[in-house]
């Protein structure tokens, strides 16, 4: 009876057995990037003045990122092209950019950003806490057209960067395919600026340099450069604002990006804040003039807190020239700038 137990036993465990191979843990992840930018100010919302081409954001490429979270080094790296749609809560398309990743099944920080950014640069991207995002400062022959910026570095209007951050992702181990979701939002601001102008008709060319300003953004850590201030450099165009009450509603205005305004100090008071909006306009003639507005006030404005307008009220006036005609006509003409060399690595 002992040996027909052992027997039975034998069988019945046999029989409640099911033989399966080995399986190795999957290190590929199937991620998607969805690019959030409904409510961004002045480029799909709040626009304040529908007569100028509106500002757009677009990108074909993500670049993901993963970093140890203790030594903060970079650890593996992959770009997303492939696109599709989802649709929000609303019923709004919003682009996705997905695709797979090769990365072991662990603790990671993630940074995702859009790589097709032609005036804006990377740099320090083997480390999370110096991963920064920057533009070329502008040529001297730009430069040297307004007083007052010998000492201040003078920048180019950065692209919209566009960022997600998932830090302490865990990645689980896993057979097939895991999918990860994250949202990217922009880390640049659009303003638009605005000033009366008298004699526009007289203007060929115009542009402005604006103080105060950030000149970076470590968005490894999202945080802006507050220690060095530098001014953003843009160009300005002719319009007209509309809800001027006076019979003259010509208006110089553009939007422009920045990475964020900064203070002086780290209290960010308005006595110890320096932004400053230098014009630089060429009359039809090709005389220069330059026109200095303190920007302190106009930025504690509800219009620009809230919608990012800076509206000023003051009026710049251009004179007549002598030749009116200014062999120019009066429209406003191109300009080719000095070559502006850039070094740096490729990763393909």
């Amino acid at each position: 009876m002992r040996k027909l137990s052992i027997i039975f036993a034998v069988l019945f465990v046999a029989a409640s057995c099911e033989w399966r191979p080995l399986e190795e843990p999957s290190p590929t992840v199937e991620l998607a990037v969805a690019v959030e930018l409904k409510a961004v100010l002045n480029v799909n919302v709040s626009v304040y003045n529908e007569l100028i081409p509106a500002a757009k954001i677009e990108t074909e490429m993500i670049r993901v990122m993963f970093y140890d979270p203790n030594s903060h080094k970079l650890v593996s790296q992959a770009f997303l092209s492939e696109r599709s749609v989802r649709y929000d809560e609303d019923g709004h398309p919003v682009p996705v950019l997905g695709g797979d990743v090769n990365v072991s099944a662990g603790k990671y920080d993630m940074i995702c950003y859009n790589f097709d950014t032609p005036d804006t640069f990377i740099r320090g991207e083997n480390d999370i806490t110096t991963l920064e995002a920057y533009t070329s400062e502008v040529p001297a022959s730009i430069k040297s057209k307004y007083k007052g910026f010998e000492d201040i570095e003078v920048m180019y209007e950065p692209d919209h960067v566009i960022v997600a951050r998932d830090i302490g992702l865990e990645i689980t181990p896993h057979t097939g395919l895991l999918l990860i979701e994250t949202e990217a939002t922009t880390i640049v601001d659009t303003y638009y600026i605005q000033v009366r102008i008298q004699g526009a008709q007289y203007a060929s060319d115009a542009s402005a340099i604006l103080s105060g300003m950030s000149p970076s953004n470590f968005f490894g850590l999202a945080e802006r450069e507050t220690q060095n201030p530098s001014a953003v450099y843009f160009n300005m165009q002719k319009s007209q604002d509309l809800n001027i009450q006076d019979d003259n509603k010509d208006v110089l205005c553009t939007t422009f990006n920045t990475f964020g305004k900064i203070y002086n100090s780290s209290g960010g008071t308005k006595a110890d804040s320096d932004l400053l909006v230098t014009f630089n306009v060429i009359r039809s003639d090709g005389k220069a003039f330059d026109f200095e507005i303190n920007m302190n006030d106009i930025f504690l404005t509800e219009d620009a807190l809230e919608r990012h307008w800076l509206l000023i009220d003051a009026v710049i006036d251009i004179p007549k020239p002598d030749d009116p005609s200014g062999g120019g006509g009066g429209g406003f003409n191109p300009e080719v700038e000095d070559w502006d060399n850039q070094e740096g690595e490729v990763v393909i």
